[in-house]
């Protein structure tokens, strides 16, 4: 059966309100069938091998067109359909041309992604306040794709935003600009699906400010070794860093923790997380037990009543993290001997010694101990997950305890020995490994 195979040239690449355009369509194979844009008023039957011409009214479309692409669906007498992009909108997807295939014809296999914005242009941001961002994606076969890993990577240096998909190639999810920058910026718009790719920008003007809280998710960082980039875990102690976080500088003075502290308060999926300090740049917290792991999290943060401010948190079982002497998470680490003093140049340690260290992020314990709550100190708690620990790269064979340190809050303790063959230093590091994730490096001393 003959296969359709229309272009159309489009006269005009935007329609304001009112305004009509043109385009051009020719069927060079003789196939039959009506053309019909899809919005607009007008439909025509092409007739074979000619070259037609339809007039194309938009009578209630704002600057720009709202809905790109425009679809032309061709509806052929053999009974079967086709589809074509005729992009009214956007003169940079098939520079205003399109060709109508089969769409189930099994010649055409998709080559590239064709990802139109449905947004403003420029996309007016400011900063602090979510904006809307929609893109549709199409292959160049006419097919709507559903099954495309979209992201935007907006160009003033925010982390990239993943968009869901909603229905009909449709997708979309909320930004909300941290960075400021001034000028032009860029929005790159990335999809793919399996191996088929495109890419689009469109150009962002971010307006300041200054009273926006700001918050993302790198800035959600370990609480003992200040990294960022990494999962987080139940229970784990994290610092938030951003702007206008809180409005007055206040520590708890409670135990248990309180979940809401100088105005603020801060959710895991509904959780709320126990407060240890906030302030305009940093809040300290602890991240609840119990919720779901290996998966993505929302984290909220609420400021007075004002709506609140959202960010995702990958969520382990575990992301170990010693803490340093100095509290940066570099260097010498909490690791004492017997007698609780450091392990370090003026005091090292020896095969056979024991040692005991304190940590962050070791995950679910049981018996589990209340978010927030002090570890009992009459009873121990022990972590689920496996823990290792390497020693200047020799592992520690012999662990007597791995859990929540008695009398603390969301503070955990390792006890072992050191192990035969470190080779001796001032420096020798110190890595602990638990559920597959493993810490940054601290230091101790080994002679």
């Amino acid at each position: 059966r003959p296969k359709p195979d229309i272009t159309c040239r489009a006269e005009r690449q935007i329609l304001k309100k009112g305004e009509s355009s043109s385009a051009e369509c020719v069927n060079p194979n003789g196939t039959f069938g009506d053309i019909i844009i899809i919005p607009g008023g007008s439909a025509k039957r092409i007739e074979s091998r000619t070259t037609e011409t339809l007039d194309v009214f938009f009578p209630g479309l704002e600057v720009p067109v709202p809905e790109p692409p425009q679809l032309i669906e061709i509806k052929p007498s053999e009974g079967h359909t086709g589809q074509s992009v005729l992009n009214y909108a956007d003169n940079t997807v098939f520079p205003g041309q399109s060709t109508a295939k089969d769409r189930f014809a099994e010649a055409c296999t998709p080559k590239r992604l064709i990802v139109v914005p449905r947004m403003p242009t420029p996309v007016l941001a400011k900063i602090g306040v979510p904006e809307w961002l929609r893109a549709v994606v199409y292959d160049d076969c006419g097919a709507e794709r559903t099954d495309a890993r979209v992201d935007v990577w907006p160009s003033n240096g925010d982390s990239p935003v993943p968009l869901t998909h909603g229905f009909r190639g449709r997708y979309a999810a909320f930004w909300r600009p941290i960075r400021e920058a001034p000028g032009t910026q860029f929005l790159l718009i990335s999809a793919s699906a399996g191996k088929v790719v495109g890419t689009r920008y469109t150009t962002l003007e971010i307006a300041p400010d200054p009273a926006a809280v700001l918050l993302e998710s790198a800035s959600v960082v370990s609480g003992a070794s200040f990294e960022g980039g990494r999962v987080r875990a139940p229970g784990e102690f994290v610092s938030l860093f951003g702007a206008n976080l809180a409005a007055q500088t206040v520590s708890a003075a409670v135990v248990p923790l309180p979940t809401s502290l100088g105005g603020v308060r801060l959710e895991l999926n509904g959780v709320p997380l126990p407060l240890l300090f906030v302030s305009t740049g940093q809040i300290n917290a602890i991240l609840p037990v119990g919720v779901p792991v290996n998966t993505v999290l929302q984290l909220a943060l609420y400021k007075g009543s004002a709506p609140p401010v959202l960010v995702n948190l990958v969520v382990a079982a575990a992301q170990p993290a010693v803490f340093s002497r100095d509290l940066t998470g570099k260097g010498q680490g909490i690791i004492l001997d017997p007698q609780f003093r450091f392990l370090d140049s003026g005091n090292p340690g020896k095969a056979g010694d024991p040692f005991v260290m304190y940590l962050s992020g070791l995950g679910e314990v049981e018996p589990a101990v209340p978010s927030g709550a002090a570890a009992p100190t009459t009873s121990l708690h022990r972590v689920k997950a496996t823990v290792k620990v390497t020693i200047g790269g020799v592992e520690v064979s012999n662990l007597a305890f791995a859990g929540l340190a008695p009398g603390l809050v969301g503070v955990y303790q390792l006890n072992g020995v050191i192990p035969e063959g470190v080779t001796p230093g001032n420096a020798v590091p110190v890595v602990v490994t638990a559920a597959g994730q493993s810490s940054p490096a601290v230091t101790m001393a080994v002679k």
